[in-house]
């Protein structure tokens, strides 16, 4: 019969032990949790496994810039805003630079939306009619405008409002949209010509696409269509003038992207922190806020929102929207809050 087995040495049974008790605890080895507290974010877990099964982190990325007059140039003239309570009505106008702040303009009638063409000319939305308003050279208020008709195509609900603008040649414009199974969407684009409205446009989109016309977005001045640029998390705020620091590093919240954006701002050797949540949005590759913290210089630091926002910023403010819950209006150096905002814009003429 031959031998199967050869015989072993005493230290190669030595050897063989040592790997095999080294394999069993590496890979019976538990994951370590890493509680990060910086004094804005106490208390973010973090997973920290085994470095030869999981890919590290990359480090993070910090931006620093010294103080630059040019930085100024790139920042609005101003907010256009209205604020919510008893002075719902009232436009207000602040300078982005030095903060300063005045009314410019009390409605005779309140609207339930306002579209803003430039620091002197509107267009006031009310439930079923628009009204176009210019403060200069002289105060002009144009006739109250009714939408057009409600319009229905097949399997679609009846037309109803979406907003108001204007066409590259200065023409006022309006889109009503109807909605399909599976909030699918149908726009229809008008234009007022000799007096009355003319359909000069419409298409459909399903759910994940924008309904609406490029055409009659002034650039960065809707609350909704600030500019992914001003996303306080993008690049492009390294350039803030007031930012000293920008840090960018990689979280673990159980979502795809995860990252936690820090800013640093300095006024006049003072020293404000604002950090965001992003993740990477499902149905596309952009990067969606998810939660806001701020901190004032010596205070303690807050909370600005932990739920899904839109979010825009501008030298020293900050504006948060998250569509059901709040639109306020942050002054990064002072922590000031304005809340109940009922419309802001940023102008740039």
């Amino acid at each position: 019969m031959h031998r199967i087995f050869k015989k072993i040495s005493a230290p190669e049974i030595l050897w063989i032990c040592v790997i095999s008790i080294f394999h069993i605890s590496a890979s019976h080895a538990q994951d370590t949790q890493v509680i990060i507290s910086n004094g804005i974010y106490p208390g973010i877990i973090i997973q920290q496994s085994d470095s030869r099964t999981t890919p590290k982190k990359p480090p993070p990325i910090i931006t620093t810039q010294k103080f630059s007059e040019k930085n100024f140039s790139r920042l609005a003239k101003s907010l256009i805003f209205v604020e919510g309570g008893e002075s719902k009505c009232a436009i207000n106008e602040m300078d982005v630079r030095t903060g300063a702040r005045k009314v410019i303009y009390q409605p005779k009638r309140c609207f339930l939306k306002l579209i803003v063409r430039n620091s002197k000319k509107f267009i006031f939305v009310y439930g079923d009619a628009i009204q176009e308003i210019s403060l200069s050279p002289v105060l002009k208020e144009g006739p109250i405008i009714k939408h057009p008709k409600s319009t229905k195509r097949k399997d679609t609900s009846l037309s109803e409002y979406s907003y108001t603008g204007y066409d590259k040649k200065g023409n006022l414009s309006i889109v009503m949209r109807s909605f399909y199974l599976w909030d699918d969407e149908y726009s229809f684009l008008y234009k007022h010509r000799n007096g009355k409205w003319e359909l000069v446009n419409e298409k459909k989109c399903n759910r994940f696409e924008w309904c609406g016309y490029e055409e009659l977005y002034p650039k960065r001045k809707s609350a909704f269509f600030w500019g992914k640029e001003l996303n306080p998390w993008h690049e492009k705020q390294a350039k803030n003038p007031y930012v000293t620091t920008r840090k960018v590093a990689s979280i673990d919240k159980g979502f795809d992207g995860d990252q936690v954006t820090e800013l640093t701002f300095t006024f006049h050797d003072k020293i404000s922190k604002l950090s965001i949540f992003t993740v990477i949005a499902s149905h596309s590759d952009s990067s969606l806020t998810m939660g806001m913290m701020l901190k004032v210089q010596d205070k303690e630091g807050f909370e600005i929102t932990d739920r899904q926002t839109s979010a825009s910023l501008m030298g020293r403010y900050l504006i948060h929207y998250d569509w059901r819950y709040a639109h306020e209006l942050y002054d990064l150096e002072t922590g000031e809050v304005i809340s109940e905002l009922f419309a802001s814009s940023w102008v740039y003429e």
